[in-house]
């Protein structure tokens, strides 16, 4: 779990690998604390609905990172504190890539 702020608003992400649970801790965790939960995978979707096609391959890594920063930016809008469920590694077209962009814009 990683806990930040930003500006005034606390992101608390919960990360692993694919299927190991993620999701489900957060719900119960997120209806225990009283805040929202989101998937980054969700909030990328809201910006962008061709960024994650039918798969879970990302297409441009940069290109979906900055979509996930923009939602998490109008949740900000709407909640001081949130939940938030993701991957420290995403599926290309090459295989999986690490990818520490988000970590350092939140």
């Amino acid at each position: 779990l990683l806990g930040t702020t930003w500006g005034n608003m606390g992101i608390f992400f919960v990360c692993g690998i694919h299927c190991v649970g993620k999701t489900t801790i957060c719900k119960e965790a997120a209806s225990g604390m009283g805040v929202p939960r989101y998937s980054a995978s969700e909030l990328i979707h809201t910006q962008d609905a061709l960024a994650l096609g039918p798969t879970k391959l990302v297409k441009n890594l940069d290109h979906n990172q900055n979509m996930l920063i923009q939602a998490a930016r109008t949740v900000e809008d709407k909640h001081n504190y949130f939940l938030l469920d993701g991957h420290t590694t995403l599926l290309t077209e090459a295989g999986v890539e690490k990818y520490q962009y988000m970590y350092s814009n939140f």
